[in-house]
């Protein structure tokens, strides 16, 4: 791997990182919900509860209120870090292996959104709290 290609790996996934933690933080402020009475702290919370069992009725409005969220975030970056992150995908990494000369850096945006959605379905899954636990306990299964 050259120097090159490992620098926009390791800036991809910073920024990665940094995407998926604002779109938690989002999801943290929405404290007004889908769910009735369950307990949960908030939006994220809810989701959490999603990813780590069954979906509920509501699943398909969670995966695009994240979506939302990862595009708006992708969308306020400098068009340089949309080209790093672009690259960062498995198609940006095989565009790498033969670029156009004197071309410019495309962005597959929708390989992007992709991809920070399931860093943010990943962070979901590992996500724990002492709402979602009691919420678990209670035996529920999705709303």
């Amino acid at each position: 791997m050259t120097v090159e290609r490992q620098l926009i790996r390791d800036l991809a996934a910073t920024l990665r990182a940094q995407v998926a933690g604002l779109v938690v933080k989002d999801l943290e402020e929405m404290l007004e919900g889908l769910s009735d009475d369950s307990g949960l702290a908030n939006v994220w919370e809810e989701f959490c509860v999603q990813v780590q069992g069954e979906h509920s009725f509501f699943w398909e409005t969670y995966l695009e209120i994240v979506e939302d969220f990862v595009v708006g975030h992708i969308d306020e970056l400098p068009l340089a870090m949309q080209r790093v992150l672009s690259m960062g995908t498995d198609v940006g990494d095989g565009w790498l292996d033969d670029p156009e000369e004197g071309g410019v850096v495309p962005i597959f945006a929708d390989d992007v959104a992709v991809m920070l959605s399931s860093d943010v379905l990943a962070l979901a899954a590992d996500f724990e709290s002492p709402s979602i636990e009691r919420y678990k306990a209670r035996g529920y299964e999705g709303d």
